[in-house]
């Protein structure tokens, strides 16, 4: 009976072990996956009142996504713009009859309706609901990207001529700044910061309206795009040169940009794996949702990828002591259960 009780302390000793050690810990973690959303490869245009991932676009260049997470595309070489609604279902919200010429870029404000940085035609126009076009800025030398910030006040960066400029709610359009040289991307936080992807020099600088910079972030590369979740937290940008998009935290001091998608090798792959191992082709856009979901134009695979956190948080083991008395003696059987809740196993283990 002494031996029983020695035996049955040291075991709960160990109990106790398990409990602090096994429970106590944070086990989660996250894996960035990405999977298409829209385009089955093929360079055209088909596949209206479908599946968006059946159908087919041509090159685009631009996406966007709405609070409702309606997501928008330029289909740049069909000269229009699409729409995926939420249930996947693709439709033309601006038709290739509409003149658009190249589009390249969309953004949405609040009020459901999507600009178009119509690079071609020198200009930013306005779309409604209805799919109805009106010119907001012109006189542009080649625009290739466009944002709207809260107030609706609407950004464009007008590439070839080498400077960001504004249109106000009033319609008053004004230089931000010349201090850029080819900017192939601008967006636009909650709080009414900007971004800019300056391409030939390599960097991406944040200012507010006046063009006062306040954070720039040095690259290697020459960046295609910018995107910017609404906190300011992340900067999204795509590099379409080394087939990439990278990531990085505005609340670090350096934001050191890391890679989330594309190994630096052009191609298709890794849809349903980890985005990091998988490959892309010239991803000319970027966008973010309010969930931190990312949309890449995956321009030359002709299709819209996703990335999205695949998050496992696994329960920590719940333990459970039984005992229980041993038929024909005086001894106690001690019985400890533990049952891992994420999915992986059962165990039962008995001393």
């Amino acid at each position: 009976m002494k031996n029983d009780r020695i035996r049955f302390s040291r075991f709960l000793m160990f109990f106790l072990y398990l409990s602090v050690c096994c429970v106590i810990p944070d086990l989660s973690y996250a894996e960035l996956m990405i999977d298409t959303v829209a385009g089955n490869g093929s360079g055209g245009y088909a596949g209206d009142a479908g599946r968006a991932i059946s159908a087919t676009l041509n090159s685009p260049k631009g996406v966007a996504v709405d609070h409702a997470g309606n997501i928008y595309i330029a289909d740049s070489s069909n000269n229009c713009i699409r729409k995926i609604d939420k249930a996947g279902v693709m439709t033309t919200l601006v038709p290739k009859t509409s003149g658009l010429n190249n589009p390249m870029d969309v953004a949405t404000d609040m009020n459901g309706n999507i600009y178009i940085a119509d690079n071609s035609n020198f200009c930013i126009q306005k779309a409604d609901a209805a799919g109805k076009l009106t010119k907001v800025m012109t006189g542009l030398n080649y625009p290739r990207s466009v944002a709207v910030d809260g107030s609706g006040n609407i950004y464009a960066a007008d590439t070839l001529g080498n400077r960001i400029r504004k249109a106000g709610t009033d319609g008053t359009v004004t230089t931000v700044t010349t201090n850029v040289k080819n900017p192939n991307g601008v967006a636009v936080d909650g709080s009414g910061n900007i971004f800019v992807a300056d391409t030939d020099n390599k960097r991406i600088l944040k200012m507010n309206s006046a063009g006062t910079v306040s954070k720039t972030v040095t690259l290697n590369f020459s960046p295609t795009n910018v995107a910017v979740d609404e906190a300011s937290e992340n900067l999204y940008i795509a590099d379409g040169g080394s087939h990439r998009i990278w990531k990085c935290s505005l609340k670090e001091t350096d934001c050191v940009p890391v890679t989330i998608a594309g190994t630096g090798s052009e191609g298709y792959s890794g849809d349903g794996e980890a985005a990091a191992a998988a490959k892309l082709k010239s991803p000319r856009d970027v966008a973010v949702d309010g969930e931190g979901n990312v949309f890449i134009a995956d321009s030359s695979n002709h299709r819209i990828r996703k990335i999205y956190d695949n998050s496992l948080k696994p329960v920590a083991p719940v333990l459970s002591l039984t005992l229980s008395p041993i038929p024909s003696s005086t001894m106690t059987q001690v019985n400890l259960s533990w049952t891992e809740r994420h999915g992986l196993a059962v165990s039962e283990q008995m001393f």
